[in-house]
């Protein structure tokens, strides 16, 4: 079997100051600063591909990303962890935006395996959009939402979520899954021995280009405000306690 895994390097915008989000959507908003990281999703199918190839060890997992910076940091570590083969398509437009750019892009490079895996969404953007667009350029189902993906005697056993119910099906043929709140969320750690091993291996990187319309033009960002409101449950005792929290969450309900 062999896997594509889809994967986005973002930045850590926990750290972006709140005078910078002030200035996004103009040519000031800069972000360089912040820690990059993977996707947290895209991380989550990083690992799920990772369990399939421990099942299976003919398995070959690779996978594709899309930027113009230098990612060798995560390189190395992906491949320390089993990654067999990673690609890197460069292109000087930025694609955060632009879900069914970045299918086109990967769907070039991605007929020739039976799976492919992807985050249901990243950091930036939150479209959610790119393994529907894929799935559709390639002709292949999909499923979004998947928790989890293990290999048993008869296939690939799938679990995801769709309109607030856990469903499971076996997977014969190739498709498109969006790994969602994964019950692995978080990509395994190297040993020293494998990041030694790993140290010198190289992605693969190609220039593409950026030809076509644009799904739409950004006209402006911000960051959305969430203000917390603290209240204080009064009562002599647990039970007391216990009715008055319920008494206003029936209310707050019924407003």
């Amino acid at each position: 079997m062999k896997l594509l895994v889809c994967f986005k390097i973002v930045r850590d915008f926990d750290s972006v100051m709140a005078k910078d989000w002030e200035k996004a959507g103009t040519a000031a908003f800069d972000l360089s600063y912040a820690m990059k990281q993977i996707s947290c999703y895209d991380e989550a199918a990083l690992e799920t591909a990772l369990r399939i190839k421990d099942a299976d060890q003919e398995t070959v997992v690779e996978a594709i990303t899309i930027g113009n910076e230098d990612y060798d940091f995560f390189y190395r570590n992906l491949f320390a962890v089993g990654i067999d083969r990673i690609i890197q398509l460069r292109c000087e437009e930025d694609l955060t935006f632009r879900p069914h750019k970045v299918a086109e892009r990967i769907s070039s490079y991605a007929r020739d395996y039976d799976l492919i895996l992807t985050g249901t969404k990243d950091s930036m953007g939150e479209n959610g959009r790119v393994y529907t667009c894929l799935s559709s350029l390639l002709s292949y189902p999909c499923l979004g939402s998947v928790s989890s993906v293990r290999k048993d005697e008869n296939g690939l056993v799938v679990t995801y979520h769709s309109q607030g119910r856990r469903k499971t099906v076996l997977l014969h043929d190739k498709a498109v899954l969006a790994i969602g709140d994964s019950i692995n969320p978080y990509l395994r750690m190297a040993t020293l021995r494998e990041k030694l091993k790993a140290k010198n291996r190289k992605a693969e990187i190609f220039d593409v280009n950026t030809e076509g319309e644009d799904d739409y033009v950004i006209e402006t960002l911000y960051q959305e405000r969430k203000d917390r409101h603290c209240r204080f449950i009064e009562g002599k005792d647990t039970e007391t306690k216990m009715k008055e929290l319920f008494a206003y969450l029936k209310k707050e309900v019924e407003r």
